[in-house]
């Protein structure tokens, strides 16, 4: 319980306490984004907000928020903080999150991401990531680590 609120709070306040802070042309960069998920953190996939802040010459770090309601009644939260850096044809993305559940749902998970973001076309993108999932109750899930994926569709703004 103390990692969900931990990550809950780190979350607010990089989406909506955190001034940016921007010194390569702020107004040129987009700040928001909203993207669906197939596969990532929430394990099926995800509708996502995200919000980028402390820009510099060389990337961003960005805060995420998403939600998954499946079959039964199941709603999974992923929450990620991570890094966004430049490379030739794009950006490449490093964090860290919790996919906080609700506990009769019993999936509450620690996830890594790393992966390529690719502009397609004005601010639409394209997203492939690796998201290996840590579940936090082994004893009901063998393996205790799931390596896992996920193709991101969305639109900065």
């Amino acid at each position: 319980m103390k990692i969900i609120a931990f990550l809950a709070v780190i979350a607010f306040a990089g989406i909506v306490l955190l001034p940016l802070q921007s010194y390569a042309e702020p107004h040129l960069r987009p700040q928001n984004a909203a993207y669906l998920e197939v596969g990532g953190a929430a394990m099926l996939g995800s509708l996502n907000y995200q919000r980028n802040f402390f820009f510099s010459e060389r990337g961003h770090v960005s805060a995420r928020i998403g939600m998954l309601y499946g079959g039964r009644g199941q709603a999974l939260i992923p929450i990620t903080l991570f890094y966004s850096f430049a490379v030739k044809h794009g950006t490449f993305e490093l964090g860290a999150g919790y996919t906080a559940s609700r506990p009769k749902d019993g999936y509450p998970s620690v996830h890594l991401i790393g992966g390529f973001k690719k502009q397609i076309k004005n601010n639409l993108f394209f997203k492939i990531l690796a998201t290996p999932v840590y579940p936090l109750n082994p004893k009901k899930y063998d393996p205790p680590f799931w390596p896992w994926g996920g193709i991101s569709l969305g639109w900065d703004f």
